[in-house]
């Protein structure tokens, strides 16, 4: 089963001869509070050559501790994408810090946002 999960049970019984009709469903949702609760919007801080992203880890870390965040950024479609090249949270140092930084040329060649678009980004733990 899987955390923070609606599941629906029913039950019947079985003779010899057939099985019986199915019970009234009944719903189980497993334990949210396994995960980690929500991540702080991050901060950002802009200078000539990068963007500084730095987050804090959610209060609520859950039944296990946070071992891993995503860094993602808004794409000008609206979507968000993981960024593993400059803010890969799998880098103990990257995580241990809760910040990053992502040079502007990165911006706007690989992740093509124009020079006047404000880079928006999440991070989830």
């Amino acid at each position: 089963m899987k955390y923070c999960q609606l599941y629906e049970f029913r039950g019947r019984a079985t003779n010899n001869i057939c099985p019986g009709r199915y019970s009234s469903p009944i719903e189980i949702k497993t334990g949210c509070e396994a995960c980690p609760g929500e991540m702080i919007s991050p901060t950002t801080v802009e200078s000539d050559e990068n963007v500084d992203i730095s987050w804090t880890m959610p209060i609520k870390k859950g039944k296990s501790p946070i071992n891993a965040c995503q860094v993602e950024i808004q794409l000008s479609d609206g979507s968000f994408n993981e960024i593993t090249r400059y803010c890969n949270c799998k880098d103990k140092t990257i995580f241990t810090a809760g910040s990053c930084s992502i040079p502007h040329k990165y911006l706007s060649v690989d992740i093509a946002l124009s020079s006047c678009q404000v880079p928006k980004f999440r991070v989830r733990a």
